[in-house]
C-alpha cells in the first residue's frame, strides 16, 4: 500500500517536473528588458499614444483657413460647344474668411485638449509600467516559492522513506509513516500550485507584453537591495532630535 502511494506521488511528480523544465528558458527575465517591450508593445499604451498623436495634428487643422474654391462658367455656349466663342467665360476664385480670432481661438482649445490627450497617454504608461513591475515580481515571488517547496519535497520524499523503512523493523509506529505521507502529500499539491501560479503569472505578463499566452518566460532576476538616501543614524533618529538638528 505504502509503495502504491510513492509511485503515485513519483508519477504525479514527474508529471509536474516535466511540464515545469518545458516552461523553463536558460535566459534570465530582466526587468529593463520587460518594461522596454511593454513600452513599445503594450496594447493599450500604443492606443494612447496613437491618440496623443492624433489630437496633436488637431491644433494645425482648425486653425487653419478653409481650402480656396475655384469655379469656372460659360455662358452662351455655341451649339458646336466651342467654348472659345462664348459670350462669356466666368472664373471664379473665392476664399472663405472668418471672423477674425476664430480660427486662433478654435487652434488654442485644440492644443489644451492635446494636452490633455498626451497627460492621458503618460497616465496610461505609468499604469502599464506599474501593472507589469507587479506581474513581474509575482513571477519571482512564485519562482522563489516553487524553489522552496522543492528543496522541501525532497526532505520530506527521504523522511518518508527512512520513517517506511524503521516501521518495516518495528522502530516507529505506523502513524509516523502515515505523517510522513501526508507531509509529502502536502509538499506535492504545493509545488503544484506554485507551477499553476507561475503559468498564470507568465500570461498575464505576456499578455501586457502582446505575446501570445503560451510562450516561455524565463526566470525573473533577484530583486536589487533597497537604496536607502538617508544614513542609518538619520533614519533611527527620533522625531524631536530630528527636528532639532
Amino acid at each position: 500500500m505504502h509503495a502504491m502511494r510513492l509511485g503515485l506521488l513519483a508519477t504525479l511528480l514527474a508529471v509536474c517536473q516535466s511540464a515545469f523544465v518545458r516552461a523553463e528558458v536558460s535566459e534570465p527575465l530582466r526587468l529593463a528588458d520587460v518594461l522596454a517591450t511593454a513600452r513599445e508593445r503594450n496594447p493599450e499604451l500604443r492606443a494612447a499614444r496613437e491618440r496623443a498623436r492624433a489630437a496633436a495634428a488637431i491644433p494645425r487643422q482648425v486653425s487653419a483657413l478653409d481650402d480656396p474654391t475655384v469655379g469656372w462658367e460659360s455662358w452662351n455656349v455655341p451649339n458646336s460647344l466651342r467654348v472659345g466663342r462664348a459670350d462669356n467665360n466666368i472664373f471664379r476664385l473665392s476664399q472663405k474668411l472668418p471672423f477674425p480670432g476664430k480660427r486662433g481661438l478654435a487652434g488654442k482649445v485644440a492644443e489644451r485638449e492635446a494636452t490633455v490627450v498626451e497627460r492621458d497617454a503618460d497616465s496610461v504608461e505609468l499604469d502599464v509600467i506599474a501593472e507589469v513591475k507587479r506581474t513581474y515580481y509575482d513571477l519571482w515571488q512564485a519562482h522563489q516559492n516553487l524553489l522552496v517547496y522543492q528543496r522541501e519535497r525532497t526532505l520530506l520524499e527521504r523522511f518518508a522513506r527512512t520513517a517506511e523503512r524503521r516501521y518495516g523493523t518495528g522502530d516507529v509506529p505506523q502513524t509516523d509513516v502515515l505523517r510522513a505521507q501526508v507531509e509529502l502529500t502536502r509538499t506535492v499539491n504545493r509545488v503544484t500550485t506554485e507551477q499553476l501560479a507561475i503559468a498564470s503569472a507568465g500570461a498575464e505578463l505576456n499578455a501586457l507584453l502582446s505575446r501570445e499566452s503560451g510562450e516561455p518566460l524565463g526566470v525573473p532576476e533577484e530583486a536589487p537591495p533597497p537604496d536607502l538616501d538617508e544614513t542609518p543614524a538619520a533614519l533611527i533618529a527620533s522625531p524631536s532630535s530630528a527636528g532639532r538638528s
